[in-house]
């Protein structure tokens, strides 16, 4: 999968989201957001390019050594638990919405997924941002759903299709 290459450049990404993520970020997030001519703290209420929030990402990465799976299992852990959710298969029930939700203008959904058996999906990402952040964000999603002492266990495969996550309990 292409990391950080927008599908849609019309997307954008909401101010509440990026706030999410920017807590788990430190110290270096007010230049990054400077240099992008962003405020310091994003506007819940607002909503800006998704291009440019994959720009930041990106160069938070190369240039402030974040940590993208770190940071995307701590969003995870940040997010409410929707009502209805107790288990990793109705948690991915509701992780389309999410993503819907936290997104506008998208042209086509940015994962499917497969159930195989009671304690194994397959993810197909299809969503431009970058792997480790997506593998943390599904590990902190779905750790917090774990059957007692089931141990969580995550496999990434490059595609054509995308990335997909291959995950067991």
């Amino acid at each position: 999968m292409s990391d950080y290459m927008v599908f849609n450049p019309q997307t954008e990404v909401s101010g509440r989201v990026m706030a999410l993520q920017l807590a788990h970020f430190g110290k270096s997030t007010h230049s990054l957001l400077d240099k992008y001519g962003i405020e310091r703290q994003p506007n819940p209420a607002e909503w800006y390019s998704q291009k440019t929030w994959l720009d930041i990402l990106r160069d938070a990465v190369n240039n402030y050594q974040i940590d993208l799976m770190h940071v995307g299992s701590r969003l995870a852990q940040s997010l409410p638990v929707p009502d209805g959710a107790f288990s990793i298969h109705s948690m991915i029930d509701h992780l389309y919405n999410r993503y819907h939700a936290a997104h506008r203008h998208l042209d086509a959904p940015h994962f499917t997924v497969a159930h195989h058996n009671p304690e194994h999906i397959t993810i197909t990402d299809h969503s431009p941002y970058p792997d480790d952040f997506i593998y943390g964000l599904f590990y902190g999603l779905f750790s917090e759903f774990l059957p007692y002492q089931s141990k969580l266990t995550i496999r990434t495969t490059n595609s054509p299709r995308g990335v997909i996550y291959d995950v067991m309990w």
